[in-house]
């Protein structure tokens, strides 16, 4: 496969995935801001700080407020980390490997394009963001559910998987900093946590109705059986780096191999001895660098 090729399917899927998870990032941004107290200034000003996106944010001259920031992390199109903007990247980059997709996959994210171009943020901001960002998780799982249906089990298979899996786990860990910026450890606040992860009945088979920090970080990093995990996706990732053809991966496939090894062996309770804020970022460090060394394997260009 053409590297040029291989650069577009993964990227396709990384910013579905990635509009997926802002989506979900923004909905526990919005869940917060309902309760009295736990939407600080510094809790706001993340997505922006974690996107790169705080001189933008600021040019627009608007106040930090939840509203003004939903506004322009969905529908903004001069903002290139909104969800806009990522979908239509994904849609520019599924145009380029049309004849590398398979058909259902092309109309899917192309319907997905065509209904979002029309939509309009005054409306949505009349509606609530809520129905807005559901429809963005829905049309995202529609996209994985038809590429796994219809795509045979070659490299674009692979590379669709492993941006996939790379964008959910740099988002998990994203989505988790956010969160323990709001600096409680209050039950409410890890619930909400949990549900914008899809993670609420998950939590609850493994460790029953009493919700706790340590249980919710043990199961989003740890857990090798929930999907959205850090040790789930950096499987996934393994697997994904395993199939792709051609020699050139050795150097991912070896980090990868490291993270895996340190995840498995990990006990929670040390890791949260050191703090959570710089536990985080030492994760969101380490997949940075197998990102970049998955660029330089396949790519041959920067990311």
């Amino acid at each position: 496969m053409l590297s040029r090729t291989a650069d577009a399917i993964y990227w396709m899927s990384r910013q579905i995935e990635r509009a997926e998870n802002l989506a979900r990032l923004l909905d526990v941004l919005q869940q917060m801001s309902l309760l009295p107290g736990m939407l600080s200034s510094a809790t706001l000003r993340s997505p922006l700080r974690l996107s790169g996106s705080e001189d933008d944010y600021a040019a627009t001259g608007q106040a930090l407020e939840i509203r003004s920031l939903m506004r322009f992390c969905t529908l903004d199109a001069r903002h290139p980390a909104s969800i806009f903007c990522n979908l239509r990247a994904a849609r520019d980059n599924a145009l380029c490997v049309r004849g590398n997709i398979t058909t259902e996959m092309w109309e899917t994210i192309n319907a997905t394009w065509l209904e979002l171009r029309d939509m309009k943020s005054e409306s949505q901001s009349l509606q609530g963001y809520r129905p807005f960002l559901e429809w963005v998780k829905e049309r995202s799982h529609l996209f994985r559910g038809v590429t796994f249906a219809t795509v045979r089990r070659n490299d674009t298979f692979h590379f669709c998987r492993l941006g996939t899996w790379l964008e959910r786990a740099d988002n998990t860990l994203r989505i988790l900093l956010v969160h323990t910026a709001a600096n409680t450890d209050s039950a409410s606040n890890w619930e909400i946590l949990l549900h914008s992860l899809s993670a609420q009945e998950n939590y609850r088979q493994r460790y029953g109705n009493t919700i706790g920090m340590q249980q919710v970080m043990a199961l989003l990093l740890l857990d090798a059986e929930f999907p959205r995990s850090l040790l789930a996706c950096c499987a996934g990732i393994e697997v994904a780096l395993a199939a792709i053809q051609g020699d050139n991966g050795y150097p991912p496939r070896r980090l990868c191999a490291e993270m895996l090894a340190a995840l498995r062996f990990t006990r929670i309770e040390q890791e949260l001895t050191a703090g959570v804020a710089p536990m985080l970022s030492a994760y969101l460090q380490r997949l940075t660098t197998l990102g970049q060394s998955i660029q330089n394997a396949y790519m041959g260009v920067a990311a």
